[in-house]
């Protein structure tokens, strides 16, 4: 489960109250930081509400998804009759940065690999320092990303 559906499940479970990112923080076990970066792309996505009270705001479900999150942008894709090469090619890749984190490609001071995918909570796979191609570098992360969804979402 992630953390995106963790937080909704507890939003749910606290309704019609809501929950502070503090509260939230507890009960995720992370960083404020972190769980401000979450409720943003949440109430981005439409899922929650917030309201300001004082200083502090509070958060809101605003509704159940029809589908699980992770599945949302893998059946907007399939629906679609324009599917980019991108997502025909690399279709757990495409899924990754709709609906669960983002991926960097190319080095930089902080990681040795060539490609990564990374959530709100960090780093979630790296691949190896180099490759012969970009196409060789997202196959190697297409193929990461699936084994990730298997594992994690049970898949």
């Amino acid at each position: 489960m992630t953390q995106a559906q963790r937080a909704l499940a507890y939003l749910r479970s606290v309704e019609p109250g809501g929950a502070t990112n503090a509260d939230l923080a507890r009960h995720l076990g992370t960083s404020h930081q972190t769980v401000y970066m979450l409720t943003q792309d949440l109430l981005r996505q439409g899922l929650i509400r917030g309201e300001l009270q004082g200083r502090t705001w509070r958060f809101y479900v605003l509704q159940a998804p029809a589908a699980p999150i992770h599945a949302q942008g893998v059946a907007a894709a399939q629906s679609s009759q324009s599917a980019t090469p991108a997502e025909t090619n690399y279709p757990h890749v495409a899924r990754w940065v709709q609906d669960f984190g983002w991926i960097e490609i190319g080095q930089d001071d902080y990681s040795r690999s060539m490609v990564r995918a990374l959530d709100i909570g960090g780093m979630i796979w790296e691949g190896k320092a180099s490759y012969a191609t970009l196409d060789g570098a997202l196959k190697d992360l297409d193929q990461a990303l699936a084994a990730w969804f298997k594992a994690e979402m049970r898949e």
